[in-house]
């Protein structure tokens, strides 16, 4: 079907005009993460919902199975992981969890880097953050409301996980100087702040001069809406 939010839009306009779908039992998604939530979402429609990975010119490199054990790898094909906005490759030995418990139970730091939007609203949810260890560190540069309101202070409050450093907060700028979770004696905050690293700023100024060269030279990129460049004139 495309994306895991490619369905979703699917499925909303669907319920909006009246069209039954209620015959879709089985989807395979992919160019996307397939979160927890969406997934469970399908589930709810009856929709047994899969994920695989490909290229055009590789084809099927790998794909889930009903066991939900992970991704099955083509064994004809060699996968090189590596560090997403850099490119470097992750070191020999570095393995992924294998369970979401797994996932915020094992580390000693979980660190969020994921985009705010509909389908990734309250993703950390108050049972994932019990599942940290009471030495562990809960990282968020990304966006307050990717965790689930209120989840993080009764976190804090519960000892799991033991302590917690923030940059984003659901209003900003925090103006209530005894705000509970700013105050919290096992809270570090910054004032949004936590992107500006020297990776960050070559990856973004450069994707803005890139944007900016190309709609001078007349062949703009990323547009949202094209059809109304279309129908001006070109500089």
């Amino acid at each position: 079907t495309g994306t895991p939010d490619y369905l979703k839009i699917i499925l909303d306009k669907a319920d909006e005009m009246g069209v039954d779908l209620s015959g879709l039992k089985k989807a395979c998604v992919g160019g996307g993460a397939l979160f927890p939530s969406l997934r469970q979402e399908y589930a709810d429609r009856g929709i047994a919902c899969l994920q695989g990975y490909g290229t055009a010119d590789l084809g099927s490199i790998a794909y889930e199975s009903p066991a939900m054990e992970g991704m099955i790898i083509d064994e004809g094909v060699i996968v090189e992981i590596v560090t997403p906005g850099t490119g470097n490759p992750v070191a020999d030995g570095e393995i992924v969890a294998n369970s979401r418990e797994a996932f915020f139970s094992d580390p000693d730091v979980v660190s969020v880097h994921v985009r705010l939007k509909p389908t990734t609203k309250g993703i950390i949810t108050a049972a994932d953050l019990r599942q940290m260890r009471p030495d562990g560190l809960f990282v968020n540069t990304s966006r307050a409301r990717l965790v689930e309101q209120g989840a993080m202070l009764d976190a804090m409050n519960a000892g799991r996980p033991g302590a917690a450093a923030l940059d984003v907060f659901d209003v900003e700028p925090v103006t209530w100087d005894n705000d509970p979770l700013i105050t919290h004696p096992r809270v570090t905050c910054t004032p949004h702040i936590g992107f500006v690293t020297e990776d960050e700023f070559q990856l973004q100024f450069s994707d803005i001069f890139d944007q900016v060269a190309a709609f001078r030279n007349g062949a703009p990129i990323h547009m949202i809406n094209p059809t109304v460049w279309d129908q001006t004139d070109a500089p």
